[in-house]
């Protein structure tokens, strides 16, 4: 993986997380209608996510993934383009991608080589990568470990001396309809990260999602993600769910992330849900390269309209049809901001992911 690679993936992560509505303005503020407070939603979304901003794996794997192993005989590259709202840009480069695919989908694929599984793997200062430990044999039977230590999650680097803090394992958890991979760190005894990821590629379409949870040793924060391309229908779908709670159906706070592209028509829809404090806030917007529209609702309310195009959008005030003030429009832009925040933190926990299966749809 490459700088360029993940920056291209955040530029994906931004359209998602509707990027274009961080304008500026100052002031502390409520967005409009009796009881919708954009800012107070903003700060339920990053507390759902506090759990994975100071997961101390997920901030090991941000640093080092770079330098992780890669398992695949032939890893495949792909890029994303860097506009923030030209879906058809966007499909058409992941599905083009996803047509370069070597892959049979009648033959399952090796996760790991024979002579890896068991074997842990340590950092190596001076070349600055992964290596096998020498005579290592307490890696997982069906996969293999891999070493973790101490990083500055802000300067975004290794904290000398070197500092073991804990191992991620990654496991092969395929069968006969789809790759998948088992990915569980640890942190002195503490699992704090567990999912499993699985990658199903057909004549037609290739899926990736991954099921799971992540903790920072006091909260625990679950997850179901998914990703569906299609190549010949040129359709591409994104279905991200985050929770805290017993369910998903009845969570305590979520946050849902709903996009749909179709690269033929050149249009991409986007919605967005925050759950908390038994409150329901949804953006939704969908549009194409010369217009949008969308609304937001509060506990099915509207309260928002949006209107223009993805370049120079437009709020009202569903109330008195009048224009947000600045104000209002810092307070939307910080909750949006935050679910940007919050895919970048999952970009990073399902990059061992997206590293063993090797997609390129998916590997960026």
């Amino acid at each position: 993986m490459t700088t360029h690679s993940r920056t291209s993936r955040r530029s994906l992560l931004a359209l998602a997380a509707l990027a274009v509505f961080a304008l500026a303005g100052c002031s502390d503020s409520v967005a409009p209608g009796d009881d919708f407070d954009a800012a107070l939603t903003g700060q339920a979304a990053e507390q759902v996510f506090q759990a994975i901003e100071d997961n101390e794996a997920v901030q090991s794997i941000a640093v080092l993934g770079e330098a992780f192993p890669s398992f695949a005989t032939a890893p495949i590259a792909a890029t994303l383009p860097t506009a923030p709202w030209h879906p058809g840009d966007w499909s058409a480069q992941r599905l083009s991608a996803l047509q370069a695919l070597p892959f049979d989908p009648t033959v399952a694929e090796v996760l790991f080589p024979l002579d890896y599984l068991g074997t842990t793997w340590v950092y190596h200062e001076i070349e600055g990568v992964y290596v096998i430990a020498p005579d290592s044999t307490d890696g997982p039977a069906d996969g293999v470990r891999i070493s973790l230590y101490a990083v500055d999650p802000i300067l975004h680097q290794i904290v000398e001396p070197l500092t073991y803090v804990g191992y991620l394992e990654l496991t092969d958890e395929g069968d006969a309809t789809a790759d998948a991979v088992g990915i569980s760190a640890f942190i002195g005894s503490t699992n704090v990260l567990n999912y499993v990821a699985s990658a199903a590629v057909t004549t037609s379409d290739v899926t990736f999602s991954a099921d799971g949870f992540v903790s920072d040793g006091s909260t625990q924060v679950n997850f179901e993600l998914s990703v569906n391309l299609a190549p010949e229908s040129e359709q591409a779908a994104i279905d991200y769910l985050v929770y805290i709670g017993e369910s998903a159906s009845n969570p305590d706070r979520s946050v849902r992330l709903e996009v749909d592209a179709d690269g033929l028509a050149g249009t991409m829809s986007v919605t967005l849900t925050v759950v908390h404090d038994g409150h329901t806030v949804v953006f939704n917007v969908s549009g194409n390269d010369l217009e949008i529209s969308g609304t937001v609702t509060h506990n099915g309310v509207q309260v928002v309209t949006i209107s223009g195009t993805g370049d120079n959008p437009v709020f009202l005030n569903t109330l008195t049809e009048e224009p947000l003030t600045s104000a209002e429009l810092q307070a939307l832009g910080e909750l949006l901001l935050a679910v940007f925040v919050i895919l970048d933190h999952f970009d990073n926990l399902l990059w061992p992911a997206f590293l063993v299966l090797q997609i390129p749809a998916f590997v960026l």
